[in-house]
Parts: structure tokens; sequence; C-alpha cells
């Protein structure tokens, strides 16, 4: 009769988390063991099931200690009022093999959210960042970065969101942003 040796997992999480951070998504993670860890690829999700690769971070090869990680995902853009982004870690050994890790989820960090999306004549926006309330230039660009609309507007928090109109824009995909250019931007389509 025949053994089978079944390897080791590579590394030991205690815990992966996400977080919202000014605008970002800061992930932190902790490791008990780590065995030829080569490294971690964080790979994000709009809809859970298809995933991109966001970078990546070295591992420690080998430990038998409590190890912390964190990687900041600087443009979290997800989408409509469904904002919630996912996140999951792939580890890869020094030999190539790799395993994926739970997914976690985090709802929308962005100040503020949109819908419809697609969007008719009308498009909303709501505030959803900690501040109570934003008093912001509102701009809609193209594709090419060329300014569609811009509009100056208050926005509560809890209050009823506010309307813009998209009637005189045409049939086509957009980027809606508030503030600043450190703002986050929103991608909606007119129909």
């Amino acid at each position: 009769s025949t053994c089978i040796v079944v390897p080791p997992l590579s590394i030991e999480l205690l815990s992966f988390t996400a977080q919202c951070e000014n605008n970002h998504v800061k992930l932190n993670w902790q490791t008990a063991t780590e065995t030829n860890n080569d490294y971690f690829t964080i790979e994000r999700s709009a809809d859970g099931i298809n995933y991109e690769s966001i970078g990546t971070v070295d591992g420690a090869g080998n430990s038998s200690t409590t190890l912390h990680y964190e990687f900041t995902d600087s443009s979290p853009v997800g989408g409509g009022r469904e904002g919630a982004l996912y996140y999951r870690l792939k580890q890869t050994d020094f030999n190539g093999q790799f395993e994926y890790f739970d997914p976690v989820v985090i709802e929308t960090c962005s100040d503020f959210s949109i819908f419809p999306n697609p969007a008719g004549d009308e498009l909303f926006i709501e505030l959803t960042s900690l501040e109570d309330k934003v008093t912001a230039q509102l701009q809609v660009t193209d594709l090419l970065g060329r300014t569609i609309k811009t509009e100056q507007l208050s926005l509560c928090k809890g209050n009823n969101a506010h309307k813009i109109s998209l009637e005189e824009i045409s049939s086509g995909m957009y980027f809606i942003s508030l503030g600043d250019k450190e703002k986050t931007l929103r991608k909606f389509i007119k129909q």
C-alpha cells in the first residue's frame, strides 16, 4: 500500500480585511506561518466572478511568526448604486504553485454614487462620503477627457439625490467626477 503525501499549505492565513480610507481601499492580511512563499497577488472584481490583478506584494519566503501585510488600492472604481468591490489574495510559491483565498467584499468607497446606470435623460447623484455636506463642482467628461457639462452643487448626506439633466448629451460612455482631480471618477453610459 502506498501513502499519499498531501503537501502542507504554503501559508496559514489568519485574516484578510478591506476598509475605506480617503476614497482608497486599504487591504490588510496576516499570516501565521509561511513556507516557500514568493509573493501575493491582489485581485479585484466588480462582480465577484471576473477578477483582475491590481498589484503584488513580496512574501517572506519562510516564517513561523505572525507577519502583517498591506496594500492600498488607490483607484477603487465600482459602478452605479451597487458599487461593491471584491478583493481576493492569490499566493504563489517559489516553484510557481499557487492558491487562492476567499474574497472580501467592500461597499463603494467613493464620495458619491450615481444611478440609474445606464442613464436616460436624467442621472441622480447621492452623497456617500463620511462628510455631512459636500459643496463641489460636478464635471461630466467624455472618453477623450473633454468637459461636456459642469455644475456647482451642494449635497447633504441623507438628503434626496440631486438630479442632473442629460438631455443635451448624446449617447455614449462618460465619466462623472465631483470636486478636484483626486475625487473618485464614476463611469456611466447615456442611452
